[in-house]
């Protein structure tokens, strides 16, 4: 059950849902919007991978902003920007890139263009971590 806080047990769920899980560690997130503006509420499960080498990273990205376009994630390499996650819409979440650790520039692009909606600036991905970025909020006030 998903409810709006601050809540008390008898406060009715805002979703209910249920969702197996197995060994794997597992990410649950509510998303999109209890107005339904962008999005109704749901349940977005993202299934958690480790990395166990001290040299490699995983990243993934989860687009849970309701009423934001669909968007590529770029990254700066030798002076130029490369597209490493296309076209992500709302509810989706990108598999895991195996990358070498190290600090990385990375923006988030309207998809298909470079019209920058949000540079997240020089990122530190550790060795033996995976990572999950998550677009979260309105692109637009409600």
């Amino acid at each position: 059950q998903v409810k709006v806080a601050p809540s008390t047990t008898n406060d009715p769920a805002a979703l209910e849902a249920d969702v197996r899980l197995g060994s794997r560690p597992t990410t649950i997130a509510a998303i999109g919007s209890l107005t339904g503006d962008g999005g109704p509420l749901q349940l977005k499960v993202l299934r958690d991978r480790d990395t166990r080498s001290r040299y490699l990273t995983r990243l993934r990205v989860a687009h849970t902003s309701p009423d934001a376009p669909a968007v590529d994630i770029q990254v700066k390499l030798a002076g130029r920007w490369y597209r490493i996650v296309r076209n992500l819409e709302f509810g989706e979440a990108s598999g895991y890139l195996l990358l070498p650790a190290w600090s990385y520039r990375l923006r988030i692009v309207a998809a298909g263009t470079s019209t920058v909606v949000k540079d997240l600036g020089k990122v530190r991905l550790k060795g033996s971590t995976s990572y999950t970025a998550w677009a979260v909020g309105f692109l637009t006030s409600i």
